[in-house]
């Protein structure tokens, strides 16, 4: 299920016809991912380090001066201190999103529709030449279902994990247990109530899967734009290890620069519009784009837990960079926000 689900996301990322995330990125920030906090009457140094979860925590080892840092400060603060959290309550969010997965519905195709009645003659054509060979009766299953087939027929032996919107996995999971077991406070920029609640969720991507002529554009958009949908993650990761945090947003302004002339020269089937909207929208929740929000809220809390702390923020790298970002978010307030540097 959780391989599933991170298909899912993955698909969902990529079928949009966005606006370029430029605006995102217009600040220049050097190469790193871990960042000092000072000034606006803090006694000492606090610090921001920009988390990607898929990315090993071994990793962590090759980060400018993190476990001299880590071992300094006093508190470490996340997303969501899951660490903290009922273990029925977690297990009992985790099993609502299966859940939500598994009562979709069917893999099958309803037995009055057919992909004649999705699609036009040509794009009818495209589906049945890229898809007869890899996924024999093909017909019999949604578009839904077979765009996550041909994806992973592209590489079956592939993990398909998009950058992980998850709290408490990877490496948000492995910096928790440094605090624990290093005795350093630790706690949540949202809490546990709030997660619990979903009213942190980001926006579900299950909308766009309730119309089988919105699954239909879907299908095309895979078939035409699998490879770049294949490759974004990787290349992504590969940024981050470079502590390039400045490009992480490079590959995924290309990808979507191809998806919009693919959404572009696919045939409106009427749904076009509405299935780009909600794509958009998931899509602004899942990389942040749309942070402001989710950030703001952070900062209500974030100058009290460095007044009292001397803390280490450790939050998903999408929310660490951008004109919405915590870098440009902290600075507005009047902090000093610097890079770390060898010493």
């Amino acid at each position: 299920m959780k391989r599933r689900t991170a298909v899912c996301i993955l698909y969902c990322i990529v079928c949009l016809n966005l606006q370029t995330l430029s605006s995102a990125a217009n600040a220049k920030e050097d190469n790193a991912l871990l960042w000092e906090i000072s000034g606006r009457g803090l006694k000492r140094s606090s610090f921001l380090f920009a988390v990607r979860n898929t990315v090993d925590s071994t990793f962590l080892g090759r980060v400018e001066r993190f476990y001299t840092t880590f071992h300094a400060i006093e508190q470490v603060a996340v997303e969501v201190n899951t660490l903290n959290m009922n273990p029925t309550s977690l297990a009992a969010v985790k099993e609502s999103c299966s859940m939500k997965m598994k009562s979709y519905g069917a893999p099958l195709m309803p037995l009055d529709t057919t992909y004649q009645m999705l699609y036009n003659a040509s794009d009818l054509a495209f589906v049945n030449a890229r898809l007869t060979s890899s996924i024999p009766s093909y017909d019999r299953y949604t578009p839904y279902d077979n765009a996550m087939s041909y994806l992973r027929h592209m590489d079956p032996a592939k993990r398909y994990n998009a950058p992980s919107t998850s709290v408490g996995v990877g490496m948000d999971l492995h910096i928790m247990n440094l605090a624990r077991n290093n005795f350093k406070k630790l706690t949540g920029l949202v809490s546990d109530k709030e997660f619990l609640s979903f009213k942190n969720a980001i926006p579900s991507p299950y909308v766009l899967r309730q119309s089988l002529k919105a699954q239909a554009l879907g299908l095309l958009l895979m078939l035409k734009a699998g490879e770049e949908i294949n490759s974004l993650p990787d290349q992504i990761d590969s940024i981050y290890l470079k502590q390039d945090l400045d490009e992480l947003n490079v590959p995924i302004d290309r990808l979507i620069q191809h998806v919009r002339g693919t959404l572009a020269d696919i045939s409106d089937n009427g749904l076009k519009k509405a299935y780009t909207a909600a794509l958009m929208e998931h899509f602004n929740g899942y990389y942040g784009l749309d942070s402001q929000k989710r950030v703001t809220k952070w900062m209500e809390r974030i100058p009290s837990l460095m007044k009292k702390n001397r803390t280490l923020i450790a939050v998903d790298a999408r929310y660490v960079i951008g004109t919405t970002g915590l870098i440009n978010q902290l600075r507005a307030y009047g902090y000093t926000v610097t890079p770390v540097k060898h010493k």
